[in-house]
């Protein structure tokens, strides 16, 4: 990606709301995405409790590295199983 390029951040906050909207017409379906949604913000919350923790006193740097290898390790396969 080139520097400076703009990059789209989706929200899972707006992305479950059309989940759950969908209930209706596919329980199943948007049931297991709410379900997956919830397995993310999970993830994030234990990070932050880490940051909070026991990595409070490495650099920014270091943090930001560390909250980068739990998401490729914890929640990438959660993103596969969702976009299939």
């Amino acid at each position: 990606m080139p520097r400076g390029a703009i990059v789209e951040v989706a929200c899972w906050a707006h992305a479950g709301r059309k989940f759950f909207e969908s209930r209706d017409s596919d329980s199943q379906r948007a049931n297991l995405a709410l379900a997956r949604i919830r397995q993310l913000y999970e993830i994030e919350r234990r990070v932050q409790e880490r940051v909070a923790g026991k990595w409070r006193d490495l650099p920014l740097s270091e943090r930001a590295a560390q909250f980068a290898a739990v998401r490729q390790q914890d929640s990438r396969p959660i993103l596969a199983e969702f976009r299939t």
